[in-house]
C-alpha cells in the first residue's frame, strides 16, 4: 500500500478539447487583435481631426469625431459579441463531446453484456 500512495499522479490530458480550446483561443486572439488595430487607427482619426482645430475649438468634438467614436463603438460591440459567440461555440463543443464520451462510457459495458447473453444463448439453443 505504501508502494502505491508512493507513485506519482499521472497526467493524461484529453487532447481533443485541448486543441478545441487552443483553437477557440486563436479565434478569440485574432478578434482581439483586430479590435486593438481598429481603436488605434480610430484614435489615429481622432487625434488628426483635433490636430486641424484652432484655439478653444480643441475641447469640443467636432461632428466627424463624434461619427468616429460611434463607428469605432459599434464594431466593438460587434467584435465582442463575436468575441462571446466563439466561447460560447468552444462550450458547445466540449459539452458535446462530454456527452459523446458519456455515452459511449454507459452504453459499452450493457451493450457488451447484452451481446455476451445472445451468443450465449445461441451457443446453448444449437447444441440442444
Amino acid at each position: 500500500m505504501i508502494g502505491i500512495r508512493a507513485r506519482s499522479t499521472f497526467h493524461r490530458p484529453f487532447t481533443v478539447v485541448d486543441d478545441l480550446e487552443n483553437q477557440a483561443m486563436l479565434a478569440w486572439q485574432s478578434k482581439a487583435e483586430e479590435l486593438s488595430k481598429e481603436l488605434q487607427e480610430t484614435k489615429a482619426q481622432i487625434d488628426e481631426l483635433q490636430q486641424q482645430k484652432k484655439g478653444a475649438q480643441r475641447l469640443v468634438l467636432s461632428k466627424e469625431q463624434q461619427s468616429a467614436i460611434e463607428r469605432f463603438r459599434a464594431r466593438e460591440i460587434e467584435i465582442n459579441r463575436q468575441l462571446k459567440n466563439v466561447q460560447k461555440n468552444l462550450r458547445k463543443d466540449i459539452d458535446s463531446l462530454g456527452v459523446v464520451v458519456k455515452t459511449v462510457n454507459l452504453a459499452t459495458i450493457p451493450v457488451l453484456v447484452i451481446l455476451f447473453g445472445v451468443v450465449r444463448h445461441s451457443v446453448r439453443r444449437r447444441r440442444k
